[in-house]
């Protein structure tokens, strides 16, 4: 038998992994999770204990990792894969993954080289079916015609020093009259930029109100799951903001990677070093031929940086009128990167069906 343990990430903001289940006609629900009940050791615990004595080696379990935090870590996946006779399969929408361990399997957004293209994506498959994608092509069908009204848009929510460098950049420069901007505070912790920058990459750390041109005004979440339309219809460039900027062992693809392909825009990404070359291998255009994405090989963050300034700088010299002639000549590009999203979603969610049709068959 095929069970499953679902979550509700973001207030169901997104579309969810179960909604790709639910019609399984050899899937058994087991429960749904409230936002108040996510913490293994205070409330999960003994239920788990029960789900663990009831299944057996003939069942699956499909499960969502925010019943485990916060705990979902590599020690904890040893002790559950000595621990369960059943197979586990554990969806997980976070970086800093744990690795699959025996008869546990955690499918993630995280890619390492030895990945394929075609496993199931979280975000990606967020990003190819979103909510918003028919209105997101409908704007730009409105306003592709349109001189856009600022050349770059950067939206940032939880501060993180990457972030709060660019930031800056962009007040220094002047560019920040050229953008519109969303930023809800300076990192202050001099030791983390540091170790992040090498103390090479410093910062004015004046008082700065947060703005939030993005985001919900009562809790300052910035609206990243869903493309901001209307900013991002009034902008030639999304600078993405990343999750991730120091390099790790894998590359964490969060729904902002995504973002600039669901919206007709040129994509600029403060990211892993790597996130390009991954998503040129995932089939998507980025516009190499006018964009230098060279910041992509640069393993030092620094580095990295500095060719991210550069090229932003070089790309403001470009008037609006010329980034108006310029976006006019791709639209055939902007609409096959909105299409792959699509295509690729298809392929993910396909084998991801697939799978369970075929653990469905052995069991």
């Amino acid at each position: 038998m095929i069970y499953s343990c679902t979550a509700s990430f973001l207030g169901g903001k997104f579309v969810q992994w179960y909604d790709y289940l639910n019609n399984h006609k050899n899937l058994h629900h087991i429960r749904y999770l409230n936002a108040s009940e996510n913490y293994y050791d205070s409330f999960f615990k003994i239920e788990f204990d029960i789900i663990k004595q009831t299944l057996s080696e003939n069942d699956v379990l499909f499960i969502d990792s925010e019943y485990f935090y916060p705990n979902f870590n590599q020690s904890f996946i040893d002790k559950i894969s000595s621990d369960i006779v059943f197979k586990m399969v554990i969806i997980h929408k976070d970086c800093g993954v744990p690795e699959s361990r025996g008869d546990v399997t955690i499918i993630s957004p995280n890619y390492d080289s030895t990945d394929s293209i075609d496993t199931f994506n979280y975000y990606l498959i967020n990003a190819g079916k979103n909510k918003l994608r028919k209105l997101s092509y409908d704007f730009w069908q409105l306003n592709k015609t349109q001189i856009r009204f600022k050349k770059f848009l950067f939206t940032s929510g939880t501060v993180k020093p990457h972030r709060t460098v660019f930031y800056n950049f962009l007040k220094e420069t002047k560019l920040i009259n050229n953008s519109l901007v969303s930023y809800l505070g300076y990192h202050v912790n001099d030791k983390k930029n540091n170790e992040v920058f090498d103390g090479t990459i410093s910062y004015q750390k004046e008082f700065e109100s947060p703005s939030y041109l993005d985001t919900t005004w009562d809790i300052g979440q910035p609206l990243s799951e869903f493309t901001p339309l209307s900013l991002i219809s009034n902008c030639y460039f999304d600078i993405v903001s990343a999750t991730l900027f120091e390099n790790t062992d894998k590359l964490f693809t969060s729904e902002k990677i995504f973002r600039p392909f669901l919206s007709f825009v040129f994509p600029i990404f403060i990211a892993q070093a790597g996130v390009c070359s991954l998503l040129r291998n995932l089939g998507f255009d980025l516009f190499d031929d006018f964009i230098d994405h060279s910041y992509d090989t640069k393993e030092n963050p620094s580095e990295r940086m500095n060719l991210l300034f550069k090229e932003v700088i070089r790309l403001n010299e470009f008037s609006n009128l010329e980034l108006f002639k310029i976006y006019e000549k791709n639209h055939e590009r902007f609409l096959n990167n909105f299409n792959k999203l699509e295509k690729l979603s298809d392929i993910q969610l396909f084998n991801f069906q697939n799978d369970i049709n075929y653990k469905s068959t052995i069991l």
